[in-house]
């Protein structure tokens, strides 16, 4: 039985489109959001003067994280920022859009809002397959001396330095530094998911840092936000191990230099059904089970856009189809010849053939 859920008191409202809760809300940082709902908030109150100190204090955050949120909405094409004398001037709302073209409906102010679920729903369709869904992120850029120095007073990116530099063993060096700045102030990620990416890839035995990038951009794209779900992709990943091993029939645990392989597959985003079909045909058209073998059949799929088996098959087919047309092209373009043929013939001149009948008389 459904209910109804109705608004019956009569304090002002903030309206909040549609669309930001749908498309922009679900992969921002939490604090990200609340930034935007307060700056919202004061859009009614033309009287009050905005100020990053007034908005730290209210919200219980840093100056830093006041900043790091307007620049993530700015870089979502969510606000306009106007900045003189390198002070912020001015803040515009911009028209949201989505991909999915989401319709934003809003109800009139003077009209209560209503929402009811019918008692009886219908039925919903069966569900489809569909690839994940890929957020857009931000431009990776190199900060500055300064903008670094500004960005590490921040308490939470201080803090995170310190403990990563604990987890490496060594000092931190530019790149790591760069890529934790990338990930805190771009891609909004906390200083708790920020330690899981480290813990994941020293779990690995990886500490480069293009090699943790890769795991973050694909985090980031997934719309990873919290730990937990961090946690649930490692362990996920991990388990590509053991589908692997048993589709290639190996009983024994894999070797850090074979797990490096599989690892370099988890950009390709291919479901266990893929993966076990590439090592399959590793099997039978080598006869062994070499992952090197299995990752040119998964790279030259991916190059080619392969999503399902139906696509494999789909690629078979055209593969197949383009060989029997060279073959018959080949065949029919084939002339039957034999030495004699080939041989060139010599042109003679009656002289010559004089010559020659005095040489065979002698």
């Amino acid at each position: 039985m459904g209910f109804s859920l109705t608004n019956q008191f009569s304090q002002n409202i903030t309206q909040v489109p549609n669309i930001f809760i749908d498309t922009y809300m679900p992969q921002a940082n939490g604090s990200f959001v609340k930034v935007y709902l307060y700056l919202l908030r004061q859009l009614s109150d033309a009287s009050s003067a905005l100020t990053i100190e007034n908005m730290a204090d209210m919200l219980s955050n840093t100056e830093a994280d006041i900043i790091r949120a307007l620049r993530y909405w700015e870089k979502q094409n969510v606000l306009s920022i106007t900045e003189a004398g390198g002070k912020i001037v001015n803040i515009a709302f911009l028209p949201l859009s989505s991909d999915n073209n989401a319709e934003e409906t809003r109800l009139p102010e003077s009209q209560p809002e209503t929402a009811v679920l019918p008692s009886s729903p219908a039925p919903a369709a069966p569900p489809q397959a569909s690839p994940p869904v890929q957020h857009a992120l931000p431009e990776r850029h190199t900060y500055s001396p300064l903008q670094a120095e500004a960005l590490k007073k921040d308490s939470e990116i201080e803090s995170c330095l310190s403990m990563v530099e604990a987890m490496l063993g060594t000092t931190l060096g530019d790149a790591h530094m760069q890529l934790i700045l990338y990930l805190m102030s771009d891609l909004g990620f906390s200083l708790d998911l920020v330690i899981t990416l480290y813990e994941t890839a020293l779990s690995r035995g990886k500490s480069r840092p293009r090699y943790i990038e890769t795991i973050a951009l694909d985090w980031a794209k997934k719309g990873i936000r919290t730990t937990r779900e961090a946690e649930a992709e490692a362990s996920s990943f991990n388990g590509t191990y053991k589908t692997v091993s048993k589709a290639l029939g190996i009983k024994r645990a894999l070797a850090p230099a074979e797990q490096a392989i599989i690892d370099k597959w988890q950009s390709y985003h291919f479901s266990n059904e893929i993966l076990e079909e590439a090592c399959a045909r590793t099997v039978l058209q080598s006869g062994d089970t070499n992952l090197n073998y299995t990752a040119k059949i998964l790279a030259d799929w991916h190059k080619k856009g392969v999503t399902t088996l139906q696509d494999i098959a789909d690629c078979d087919k055209s593969y197949y189809r383009i060989k029997n047309t060279s073959a018959n092209k080949s065949a029919t373009g084939k002339r039957s010849k034999n030495s004699f043929q080939n041989f060139p013939q010599r042109q003679y001149s009656k002289d010559e053939y004089a010559n020659l009948e005095k040489q065979l008389l002698h």
